[in-house]
């Protein structure tokens, strides 16, 4: 089960690099994906889905802007995959662990172990040289335009890992978490739509039917790999061994895609930030007492 996880998760980085190829419209896909995983969500549990619907509207002021934030970032995933590939837009989102990690130390007191203060520095220096050109130096921070949406795949996916973090802490999902995911999805979803006809309104786009297939073959498997986590943990799975495991892998397994599926340049740098953020992620997940 944990391998499928993976795999799943792979494939929705690799559905996003192949859209480009096929002229689909990403933010058309992206909506249906995310009304692909309501549907998928009510398949999964039809009669929790259904007996617990009301509470929809308790959910709605966490779920709401979180809805709002996923179209958002995810839209920017899509675009930092179909600009800078597989490996940059996945290495940028896994490191979105960051912001969580500070907020839990400066708010919640966690404790600072050894493990924290390295494995922060490293995630820094895994994002700069993961990004940089094929020269040895870093990058010049005046290169904004050249760093902008790899830097903002691990803000947006920052937001949206911190959200999720709270929602925890304050217990938002009240234990339905299927139909609280579920909620997340279709807020997402709907303000993706009225954002597309909004603009439809000024262009006179309009849907294809290849935008529906591609949104669909997204959304089941985006909605399983984050169910997936939820079976696992409550089958005992650790999260302090469960996460390093799937993110470390999922680097993995896109860097060897990228590198010998879609022929993705690998420089040094690039090497470097692979190596800087695989120990990052293994430093931060380490046991905290």
């Amino acid at each position: 089960m944990l391998l499928f996880c993976i795999l799943l998760n792979v494939v929705v980085a690799i559905i996003f690099k192949v859209f480009p190829r096929f002229n689909i419209d990403v933010k058309r896909a992206i909506i249906v994906n995310y009304f692909t995983c309501v549907a998928t969500a009510w398949a999964a549990d039809y009669t929790e889905f259904n007996t617990h619907l009301p509470m929809v509207k308790d959910f709605a002021v966490w779920t709401l802007p979180m809805g709002i934030l996923f179209f958002m970032v995810f839209l920017v995933i899509g675009k930092t995959v179909a600009s800078y590939g597989v490996l940059v837009a996945t290495t940028s989102q896994k490191l979105s662990l960051i912001l969580p990690v500070v907020i839990a130390l400066l708010f919640y007191g966690e404790p600072l172990t050894t493990w924290k203060l390295p494995g922060l520095l490293a995630a820094i220096g895994a994002v700069i040289y993961i990004n940089a050109d094929g020269s040895p130096k870093l990058p010049k921070w005046s290169s904004l335009t050249a760093l902008s949406l790899p830097l903002l795949t691990w803000l947006g996916s920052s937001a949206v890992d911190l959200s999720l973090f709270l929602s925890e802490k304050y217990q938002a999902a009240n234990g339905h978490n299927l139909l609280f995911t579920a909620s997340l999805f279709f807020f997402a979803g709907l303000s993706g739509l009225l954002f597309v006809l909004f603009q439809d309104l000024k262009t006179g786009s309009s849907w294809k039917k290849k935008d529906i297939i591609a949104g669909i073959c997204l959304g089941i498997p985006n909605f399983f790999s984050i169910y997936l986590i939820v079976v696992l943990l409550s089958d005992g799975w650790q999260g302090s061994i469960l996460f390093p495991m799937l993110n470390v892998a999922i680097i993995l397994i896109t860097t060897l895609v990228g590198l010998f599926v879609f022929k993705e340049d690998f420089n040094r740098n690039r090497k470097a930030g692979i190596v800087l953020a695989i120990l990052a992620i293994i430093l931060l997940s380490m046991p905290w007492k």
